[in-house]
């Protein structure tokens, strides 16, 4: 799995991370239950999103769900898929979809990563 990684949900809105971790404590258990979102690796690597519990506390233990990403494939089979939801995601925003058609994956994600994360420096950047 190579970050970011990309979550889709079900009405098409993105958010990306930097880590595994970042997307796992974001996401709802209830709404991976749900099949509410779609998630990514920044090659179009299927992810999985999977509810597990764990035991919390002393006593008395609880159990709590909590959210596991684990990769589906070793290659990145769903780089269409990907591509898609972040043309559909840029379009939404208004950018000019012959532009954005014309782009590669990584620059798609690249502006994306921008638009959802602001103009930061220390995080992903494909230019």
């Amino acid at each position: 799995m190579r970050p970011p990684f990309v979550l889709v949900d079900s009405a098409g809105d993105i958010e990306v991370f930097d880590a595994v971790q970042d997307l796992e404590q974001y996401v709802e258990p209830t709404d991976v239950q749900q099949n509410e979102y779609v998630a990514y690796d920044s090659e179009g690597r299927l992810l999985n999103l999977r509810c597990k519990e764990v035991v919390s506390g002393r006593l008395p233990r609880i159990r709590v769900p909590v959210v596991q990403v684990v990769g589906a494939e070793q290659e990145p089979a769903h780089r269409d898929d990907l591509r898609r939801s972040l043309l559909r995601f840029l379009s939404q925003l208004g950018d000019d979809e012959t532009v954005c058609e014309q782009l590669s994956l990584l620059d798609l994600l690249s502006r994306v990563y921008r638009a959802v994360r602001g103009h930061r420096t220390n995080g992903f950047c494909a230019e």
